[in-house]
């Protein structure tokens, strides 16, 4: 089975991210939502992580103490939309698996799966 990205947007930006501009491409953070699902099938989950530069995490270490905890994070360059995507689309498709909660443990690895630790 392959996964594929859905949809992709953001929990903080209230413009969709096709249209999005940080005021400064090489300075910016934001939490992105990733609705991942089995090609062919129907149903996603959720999977969320950190996308920032490093000029933003260097002033949010400066607002923190000097410490920060780095998982489900990329860190790029500047803002570009097409690299993000494209280096998302490329870890996704490389997390392929027998059934989906093996797909998921491979994704969870690098994005925060909505029901991690959940627990009925």
């Amino acid at each position: 089975m392959n996964a594929e990205i859905r949809k992709l947007y953001s929990l903080e930006v209230e413009d969709d991210l096709i249209r999005y501009q940080p005021a400064e491409r090489d300075n910016f953070g934001t939490w992105i939502r990733l609705s991942i699902g089995v090609v062919g099938q129907p149903g996603t989950d959720n999977f969320e992580l950190l996308i920032c530069t490093p000029q933003w995490l260097s002033e949010e270490l400066k607002r923190e103490a000097g410490t920060r905890w780095g998982r489900h994070s990329l860190i790029v360059s500047e803002y570009d939309l097409v690299v993000i995507t494209g280096q998302l689309q490329r870890m996704v498709q490389q997390c392929a698996g027998p059934d989906w909660p093996s797909i998921v443990v491979k994704i969870a690895r690098f994005a925060a799966w909505e029901f991690e630790d959940y627990q009925m």
